[in-house]
Order: C-alpha cells, then sequence, then structure tokens
C-alpha cells in the first residue's frame, strides 16, 4: 500500500494522520527489533490471513508457504490460512520454525498440531457488512521472520509510537546509520547521524515509518 493511500487509511481510523518518516536503508532487517516489539498496520476491511501477508505486509507467496511455519492470531495457532480472519481487534505473530517437540506442535498443518487442537484457531463468525470498517492490526514478527520480512513490512509503512522508535534509533551502533542513505521527516530532510527526542519536533505520537526503495528528496 502506498504511503499516501496508509496516511489516509490511518486518518480515517484514527482521526489524524500520523508523521510519515521515510529513509532509505541499506540493511532494513538491522529493524529487526522494532518488528519483534510489534507494529500495526491499516486495514480497509476484515480479510483472511492469507491476503493480509500478501497484500497488505507484501509477502510473496513462496515466502508464505515455505518460509512462516507458525502463526498465533489472537494466541491461538493457525493452520488454515483462507479461513482465519483478521478483524478489528486481531494480533497476528508470525514465527519461522520452532525448535524441539513444541515447535512441531506449533507449526501449521504439521504431524504433531493434532495435540493442540484445544487452542487451536476455531473459525469466526462472518462480520455485518456494517461492521467492515478500517481498523489497524497489531503484527509482531518472530526469530527469523523479523529479519527476513524486515523489508516488506518497511516498504509497506508500519505504524509505531515514537518515544519506541527513538529509543530503537539511540541505541544503534555506528555500524547501523553508516547504511542509511537520506532520511526525512513530513517531507522535511533531517540528519540521519544524530537522533535523539528534540530532532522529532513537531511530530506525532505515532510514526508510519516507510523504507523508500528510490532515493528521498535531497
Amino acid at each position: 500500500m502506498p504511503s499516501s493511500e496508509s496516511i489516509e487509511l490511518l486518518s480515517r481510523i484514527t482521526g489524524a494522520a500520523p508523521s510519515l518518516l521515510r529513509f532509505t536503508h541499506a540493511q532494513p532487517n538491522q529493524f529487526e527489533i522494532i518488528l519483534q516489539a510489534g507494529f500495526a498496520l491499516p486495514v480497509e476491511r476484515p480479510t483472511n490471513v492469507y491476503e493480509f501477508l500478501r497484500d497488505q505486509l507484501g509477502v510473496p507467496e513462496e515466502v508464505i508457504q515455505q518460509r512462516i511455519q507458525t502463526l498465533f492470531l489472537n494466541s491461538s495457532p493457525v493452520d488454515n490460512l483462507l479461513t482465519a480472519q483478521v478483524r478489528p481487534g486481531s494480533t497476528l505473530a508470525l514465527s519461522g520454525a520452532l525448535p524441539g517437540l513444541l515447535g512441531a506442535t506449533m507449526r501449521r498443518g504439521g504431524y504433531y498440531s493434532r495435540m493442540r487442537e484445544g487452542i487451536s484457531y476455531k473459525t469466526d463468525e462472518p462480520l455485518a457488512e456494517e461492521n467492515s470498517k478500517p481498523f489497524l492490526v497489531q503484527v509482531r514478527l518472530y526469530n527469523l521472520m523479523a529479519r527476513e520480512l524486515a523489508g516488506y513490512a518497511l516498504r509497506r509503512g508500519i505504524l509505531v509510537s515514537k518515544d519506541r522508535l527513538c529509543e530503537f534509533l539511540e541505541q544503534q551502533p555506528p555500524a547501523f546509520w553508516m547504511q542509511f542513505g537520506r532520511c526525512e521527516l513530513d517531507e522535511k530532510p533531517i540528519p540521519t547521524d544524530v537522533f535523539h527526542q528534540a530532532a522529532w519536533e513537531p511530530c506525532t505520537e505515532t510514526i508510519l515509518l516507510l523504507l523508500a526503495d528510490s532515493p528521498v528528496k535531497e
């Protein structure tokens, strides 16, 4: 979803547009801590998990089928991506293959999945048409998924709190900043080598973090 569409949709959901931090970075997987801590994505209407991953998170088909081994929707393991529904209030967690018997049990469609039948996701009743309004989905990416899906998520744009983002940036080593190209906040260039709270004013409490494929403005 392009940034302009994301901002317009976020405005409809929250009543106000977030600040847009648009940047270039050679190693988007270095943002994995942000993705593990959790972020939000705007969704136009309820959809199934497969379409959410493909259309909202921008994950290719082969990655969905081969790399995302474990999914939790509202803390319940998911086996069928086409019947599991993302709707208002949903929290989705993605993981690669987890180790041991526990990992084998939680893996979607795995041989041992029958062992956790009592906690597995159960199909929800369809929402009434009048309840099909835009909403935010909370997402967390664990272990290898945070690194492997970082580029896809950041190119779509993720919503994070200003405080969490500033804390993350302040803790990054020089090698992290060497990977930056350009950066702008609400279309105004900002320095990429000195990030502190004062550098973010004026700014909304939530920020749409967007990785640009092409350089931002000089």
